[in-house]
């Protein structure tokens, strides 16, 4: 919903400058506009750490939840089969 407000065409946007240029004045409007492009550069960037971050952790729970699966698996052939002889690693002997 964010995305559909921040969408603004150029004709919007000239719209908006045209007015805050005739309410703050030049020189102010020089400041304001330069201190307004500074929070959407902090923004951008702290959004843009945010993802990163947050895919980092979806990318550690996806794997940790293939391990757990691999776990039940292991556990699930265990209960099934209990008088089984467990296999041998590879390179071990059978004595």
């Amino acid at each position: 919903m964010i995305g559909k407000i921040m969408e603004l065409s150029f004709s919007e946007i000239l719209v908006v400058c045209l007015i805050a240029f005739l309410v703050f004045g030049p020189e102010d409007f020089i400041r304001r506009s330069r201190q307004f492009g500074e929070w959407m550069g902090r923004i951008r960037s702290q959004a843009h750490n945010f993802r990163v971050m947050a895919e980092e952790e979806l990318g550690k729970k996806s794997g940790l939840s293939q391990i757990k699966d691999e776990v039940k698996s292991l556990k699930e052939d265990v209960l099934i089969h209990p008088d089984t002889k467990s296999p041998t690693p590879p390179g071990a002997s059978d004595v």
